[in-house]
C-alpha cells in the first residue's frame, strides 16, 4: 500500500538527513573519537532482509541501518477513509566487529542515536500519518556475519495513519 511506503520513505529520510543519525552521534560526543562512525546516507536503505541476504547481494558495509513496514492493520476507525489503521514500522540497526568488546557498545550507541532522531520528529510525521512516541527495541543475539560478529537491534513504532 502507498500508505507504508511512503511512511518508511519518511522515517528512512529522517535518519539520512544531515540533521539525523550523524548529528544525534556527534551530539553525543562519539563521532569526535572516531569510536562510532555513522551509517552512511547509502547505507539507511528501505528494505527488509536477513544479515545473509544482503552480504550475498553484494559488498555490505557496517554499520547499516534498514526501515521497513512489518505490519498493517486496517481498522476502519474513519468510515469512509479507504485506510484508518495502524502501520508497525521497524528501523534495524545492523552493526558488525571482529571484536566481541566493541559490538555492544556501537550497537547501542547507534540504537540511541536512532532513538533520538525519532524522539526530536515526534508527532506528524506526514499528513496523515502521526507517531506518538512510542517505541520497543528487540536486541538480537550476537552472530558469525559482517567482518567476524554481527548484532543487531529492531525499534519498532506504530503509526496511527489516515488515508483515502
Amino acid at each position: 500500500m502507498l500508505a507504508a511506503a511512503q511512511c518508511v520513505e519518511v522515517i528512512r529520510g529522517m535518519l539520512a538527513d544531515s540533521d539525523g543519525l550523524a548529528r544525534s552521534l556527534e551530539e553525543a560526543g562519539l563521532i569526535a573519537n572516531n569510536a562510532f562512525l555513522p551509517p552512511l546516507a547509502d547505507r539507511i536503505i528501505a528494505a527488509h532482509m536477513t544479515p545473509e541476504e544482503h552480504e550475498k547481494a553484494g559488498r555490505v558495509r557496517y554499520p547499516i541501518v534498514l526501515v521497513y513496514c512489518d505490519r498493517m492493520q486496517n481498522q476502519h476507525r474513519e468510515k469512509f477513509r479507504r485506510f484508518s489503521g495502524t502501520l508497525r514500522l521497524a528501523v534495524e540497526v545492523r552493526v558488525s566487529a571482529d571484536r566481541l568488546d566493541q559490538i555492544q557498545d556501537a550497537l547501542y550507541a547507534q540504537t540511541e542515536a536512532v532513538l533520538d532522531v525519532l524522539e526530536r520528529n515526534r508527532g506528524c510525521l506526514e499528513s496523515g500519518a502521526f507517531w506518538n512516541g512510542k517505541y520497543e527495541v528487540d536486541f538480537s543475539t550476537l552472530r558469525r556475519g559482517g567482518a567476524q560478529y554481527l548484532q543487531s537491534a529492531r525499534v519498532l513504532l506504530e503509526l496511527e495513519v489516515s488515508r483515502d
